[in-house]
């Protein structure tokens, strides 16, 4: 099973808490991380992606609880928004 951490966040869940209480069904991560919305209650605001570490997601607890488990096989990183050139949005995703 993929975790898609980053929207399981957005709508209140733990990734963190799905990790530690599943650990053997999930093998994959799908990170993401997002800037907040202006006004999380205004009509047609949405989340907007950015590099990891750069939005409101701490991923530290939730690699942790991963490292326990000890059943990742593979992390994909998603972005679909861009303030940089492609070279400096990759080097601050893998740091």
């Amino acid at each position: 099973m993929e975790l898609d951490c980053g929207w399981a966040i957005v709508a209140g869940a733990s990734p963190k808490g799905y990790l530690h209480n599943c650990p053997s069904r999930i093998t994959m991560l799908h990170v993401k991380d997002f800037k907040r919305p202006s006004s999380p209650t205004a009509p047609g605001e949405k989340y907007q992606s950015t590099e990891l570490g750069r939005g409101f997601i701490d991923y530290q607890p939730i690699f942790a609880e991963a490292a326990k488990a000890k059943n990742i096989k593979h992390i994909f990183v998603e972005q679909e928004d861009f303030d940089v050139p492609a070279e400096e949005w990759l080097k601050i995703d893998a740091d």
